[in-house]
């Protein structure tokens, strides 16, 4: 199971978003600063809950998860796939499917009034 968290700069002028997938007990971060997304394994649930619930992210991870758990760079595509897991789509993939739903549309309505002799 996967739970994302995206944070306004008023919650958080660090962290942007937080990424917990409880089957790999893994921590994905991602900074305001430059948009990079980090992974930490073997962070536990209880930890990941424990940073929600601090006042700041920036100094929970600093504090807690930065000294205690190695971490790896994730790219982008990785990220993405995290997001649309957790059913959260870019503006993007919302404009391609809204096209491809239009297009759809427009080839029934055609063929629907070359049947009615339109």
């Amino acid at each position: 199971a996967l739970q994302l968290h995206e944070f306004d700069r008023e919650r958080s002028s660090v962290v942007q978003a937080m990424a917990y997938d409880r089957d790999d007990a893994a921590l994905y971060v991602r900074f305001w600063r430059n948009g990079v997304v980090w992974r930490y394994r073997g962070v536990s649930e209880d930890v990941f809950e424990a940073m929600l619930q601090s006042d700041s992210l920036g100094s929970f991870l600093g504090k807690s998860i930065k000294k205690e758990f190695a971490a790896v760079e994730v790219d982008a595509e990785d990220w993405d796939r995290l997001r649309r897991r957790a059913g959260i789509v870019t503006a993007a993939e919302r404009e391609a499917a809204y096209d491809k739903a239009n297009a759809s549309l427009f080839a029934q309505l055609r063929k629907s009034r070359r049947s009615l002799g339109f």
